[in-house]
This record gives C-alpha cells, structure tokens and sequence, in this order.
C-alpha cells in the first residue's frame, strides 16, 4: 500500500509540474513578462470619433486616408450594430473623421481589413472585407469617386473562410488572408494558441479563388510593394513577417524571405519609399483583456522594417507605448511627415511625426 501511494503521489506531482511548466511556456510566448519601456522620437496629436479604426489606407495623391472602423465589445456583447468606413483629410490639420458607409440594415455591415487600388488612369475602388451577422464572408467592393462611396459589389468564395485583410491588385482582382481555419470553438482556440500552421492566403483573380500560401499561424496583414512584384503577409501566432515574390502574370506567390519579430504582429502597410510599417501586440494576454474591459490598457507597438534583397532585412521598433496615449495599435500608414496610428478597440486615432 505504500508503494501505491508513493506511485502515486509520483504521479500526481509529474502532472503538476508538467500543467506548470505548459503554463510557463504559454505565458512566456504570449509576452506576459515582457517589459515595457515606452518610446518615440515624435510628438501625436489625438483624433477622436471613430472607434475601433482597426485598417487604414490612403490615396497618396490627396493624402485622404480611409478607415475601417467597428466598436468590437459591442459586437462581441451580441449588439446588432454596423461598423462604418470613414474618411480623413490629412492635409488638414482640423479635419474630423467623416463617415461614408454604414452599411443598410442592422449587422449587415461589420468591416475589417481594406484596401484601395488606383487604376492607371486615377481611378480608384476600396476592397473592405465585411464579417456579417449571418455569418457568410464577403469582400465589399466600391468605386471611389470625389472621395465618396458606390457599392459596386459583393464577392464572397467557400475559400474566404476567416478573411481578416486583403490587398487588391486590380479592378476586380485582390490576395485575401484567412486567421483561422477551424469552425469548431474549441478548435479555433486550440489552433490560434498551439499555433497551428493552416492560415491561407487566398487569391482571386476577378473570376475564381484559389490558394496562393499556404501552411502560416493566423495571417493579420497584407500588402503590395509599389512595383507590384513583392507581396507581403503577417502571421500574428507565427511572429513572422513573410516576405513573397509575385508573378504579377499569374498572382503566384513565392516565399523569399521570413523576418522574425518577437511580437504578436497585426496589420502592415507600404509607404512611398517601400518601407513597411507593422502595428503589434507585445503582451497578448493584456491584449485580450482589454478586448473585454476598456478600462484596462493594453501596450501599443509599431515596427519599421526595410526589405532588402539577397541580404536581411532591417527592422526597427519605432514606437512603444504602455497603453496611457493609445491602446492595442492595429495598423500604422505613413504618408510624407505623418504616421497614422488606429487601435483595434480605442474610440481614437493618433496621427504623429513620423521618423
């Protein structure tokens, strides 16, 4: 009987020092004990009106920046409320935000990820992934014209199965990332948190979708170099920035470098000089508190990174906050000497020197 209780207790204590040490790693992955020691080289100023302007993007001839916008804790109460897309002159230093699209009936409209493409001959459409109440993903597609909006279309495919942002590349044609590839709750959890490695990016061609990347940990950003020929792609689980060769020709998509940044990476954008800007959560668990408590505030991180080829790529975190100036930063879009800053949950933008 002795012997039994101590296999026993041996037992026992191997259990709890395996369920401790699993708890260790996973608070060590999600960045709970990394320290914050804020920084910026620049001054912000606040723009208020807007919650959750989760994506930005911006028409760099008038410097119009359009935003995606939608209050996430009242969705995740069971609010059937729209989201909206804005738009915001950055010419002016007094604009406010003015809204454009709300969508047409409650739930109907709840954006996520956009993306403006500019034909050849100025005009322009803006691609806004929508999450619906009715639980079908679709791509909203609108012509831009004077800086207002037309719905054109809806496109939707059985391969845009968690879409979370898009870049278009013509006038009907656009790459789209998927986060998660599971529908089952547990599973959704168990494949964000392992992580594991079935995100897509999805091309479609203005006719049919097919899969352009594959084997990635919840793809959050993607972006367009200005000569078309490098794609971009985020993995927020993976920490990684990818880096793809395009075949303008075909839409394939060729891995040609992965650049590690230990953070939990969200939404990246292109500026003028081919820069890539890349808004990221350093602390996942303050994250997802401060997706269910406003009072809680969670750090805000933004990285440079300069792609170089046939050599690494420079990287550089230029932004660091505890959370006090803003919350949760999603997404950074440079243009000239501003840097637009939009949170996933905040009811403001922060628009700063840029470096």
């Amino acid at each position: 009987m002795r012997k039994f209780f101590l296999w026993t207790g041996a037992i026992a204590l191997a259990v709890v020092l395996a369920a401790a040490a699993i708890l260790l790693r996973t608070l060590v992955f999600a960045g709970q004990f990394t320290q914050i020691e804020p920084h910026f080289s620049g001054g912000c100023r606040t723009v208020t009106g807007i919650t959750g302007g989760e994506d930005l993007d911006i028409d760099p001839v008038t410097g119009t920046v359009f935003i995606s916008a939608y209050d996430r804790r009242a969705v995740l109460a069971g609010e059937p409320i729209n989201g909206a897309l804005y738009r915001l002159d950055l010419s002016d230093p007094e604009a406010e935000p003015i809204p454009l699209w709300r969508g047409e009936g409650n739930g109907d409209f709840r954006p996520h990820g956009i993306s403006l493409y500019r034909g050849g001959d100025g005009k322009q459409r803006l691609f806004v992934i929508n999450h619906p109440a009715d639980g079908r993903q679709r791509v909203e597609v609108f012509d831009v014209v004077d800086n207002w909006l037309t719905h054109i279309e809806s496109i939707s495919d059985p391969l845009f199965v968690s879409p979370n942002d898009l870049t278009a590349v013509g006038w009907r044609a656009f790459y789209l990332g998927n986060d998660i590839m599971s529908e089952n709750p547990a599973m959704k959890i168990l494949e964000t948190l392992v992580p594991l490695a079935r995100s897509t990016v999805v091309y479609f061609d203005g006719e049919k979708a097919s899969i352009a990347a594959a084997h990635l940990s919840f793809v959050n950003g993607t972006a367009l170099s200005s000569d078309g020929l490098r794609f971009y792609a985020t993995e927020m689980m993976g920490k990684n920035l990818r880096i793809y060769d395009r075949n303008p020709a075909t839409g394939a998509l060729t891995l040609a470098d992965t650049v590690g940044l230990d953070s939990f990476l969200d939404n990246v954008t292109v500026d003028a000089s081919d820069d890539l800007w890349i808004g990221a959560h350093p602390r996942l668990t303050d994250f997802l508190r401060h997706g269910v408590d406003q009072t809680f505030n969670a750090p805000a991180q933004l990285f440079r990174v300069t792609p170089v080829r046939n050599a690494p790529s420079r990287k550089e975190e230029v932004y660091l906050n505890a959370g006090e100036q803003i919350s949760a930063v999603s997404v950074a879009l440079r243009h000239n000497r501003q840097l637009v800053l939009g949170p996933v949950f905040d009811s403001k933008l922060l628009i700063c020197d840029a470096p």
